[in-house]
């Protein structure tokens, strides 16, 4: 055996051995949760990790760590890492960047024509930043005052690289004060400190704060919006293939609709792919990690199943338009936002997670490999 595949091996089982760490501290703390002892938790747990490669806060996620899941509904699903490694079967490693960070593929995006939210500057804690339309290399006087006097009365800030939502700070201006979607007021300062000194990002991407098409606002009673993800093949014919589209809506006073297993309380549904209809719909999930079908929105009280996105044509054609400018990457999860002024490609992602929450995982896994 080659050094190399030594240290790779020694690298596998040091990573197993923190997943091992990790599955013993769940099997104690969801003990009383699935009404099941850390001695059943555990072993059961070994299995979804070496068997079925679901690491254990993964498992957790998906509802499946519990031993008295049913072994027919884990078959259906399919971990994280053997989807990503049958992703990098079809999209080549060295192009995952153009869609893994926001800053290279709003750009990207911009070349190509693609409909995507306007960038007006981007932050970097060690290096230079751009502000747009302005002249020279901005220093943070420039952003003080840029944030202070010139920004859009409205923006997003989101990290380069964030994913889940985690990291954005939405700012809004009121009679000349700044706000975050809270109502708590912002100085430039602050705006300035959250970028410099977060622990988590080191750059990010100041954009224009989009609003719902109004159909969705009257479904969820929520200005924010409410993405839809469609993921697309590529397919040896060179035509594109819609495998799977969902909307997340947007809930209460959120302006992330991210579903976090029902955590955030936002409502994540299944759409027809050739109509864009709600087919079944989610919200909550319990204890046990099982979420709870719903018919109806939980705020506005309307009903969900058998409503229509609005411009699905649209949409399809520009997320269809938007894979094929994006090749070698031949398979993506495109999160678009329907608005009143036309459709907007949120993000691409050559790495999207499974789609396991309305079992798609294994569907997708067999069209990815028909189509290598």
């Amino acid at each position: 055996m080659s050094i190399a595949k030594i240290i790779l091996k020694l690298r596998h089982f040091k990573r197993d051995c923190g997943y091992v760490s990790e599955l013993l501290k769940l099997s104690f703390s969801e003990s009383t949760n699935y009404l099941n002892p850390p001695h059943k938790i555990f072993p059961h747990g070994l299995k979804l990790l070496f068997k079925y490669r679901f690491t254990p806060y993964f498992a957790k996620d998906l509802g499946i760590l519990n031993p008295s899941t049913d072994i027919k509904l884990i078959e259906k699903l399919i971990s994280r890492e053997r989807f990503s490694e049958i992703q990098l079967k079809i999209n080549p490693l060295e192009f995952t960047p153009l869609t893994e960070n926001k800053g290279l593929f709003y750009h990207f995006c911009r070349l190509n024509k693609i409909p995507y939210p306007e960038v007006y500057a981007e932050y970097f804690k060690d290096s230079s930043g751009i502000i747009k339309d302005f002249n020279g290399i901005p220093k943070e006087t420039d952003w003080i005052e840029w944030f202070e006097n010139k920004s859009p009365d409205e923006i997003v800030i989101k990290p380069h690289l964030g994913v889940y939502g985690h990291g954005i700070l939405p700012v809004k201006r009121l009679k000349n004060k700044l706000y975050d979607f809270s109502g708590k007021e912002l100085l430039p300062d602050t705006i300035i400190d959250f970028m410099k000194n977060n622990k988590e990002f080191k750059s990010f991407v100041i954009q224009e704060r989009l609003k719902a098409h109004k159909s969705l606002k009257l479904l969820t009673e929520n200005e924010n919006i409410s993405s839809v993800r469609i993921v697309t093949l590529i397919d040896k014919n060179d035509d594109v293939k819609i495998l799977y589209a969902a909307v997340k809506l947007v809930s209460g006073k959120n302006f992330i609709d991210n579903h976090e297993r029902g955590s955030t309380g936002n409502v994540i549904a299944l759409l027809d792919i050739s109509n864009g209809e709600i087919q079944t719909a989610f919200c909550a999930a319990d204890k046990l990690g099982k979420a709870g079908e719903v018919k109806f929105h939980p705020i506005s009280g309307k009903e969900i199943i058998g409503v229509r996105i609005p411009m699905w044509s649209d949409l399809v054609n520009t997320v269809k338009f938007a894979a094929l400018k994006f090749k070698p990457l031949r398979t993506a999860g495109w999160d678009a936002a329907v608005t009143d002024d036309g459709i907007k490609i949120l993000e691409g992602n050559a790495l999207f997670d499974p789609p396991n929450f309305f079992s798609k995982g294994r569907f997708i896994e067999k069209e990815l490999l028909e189509n290598q």
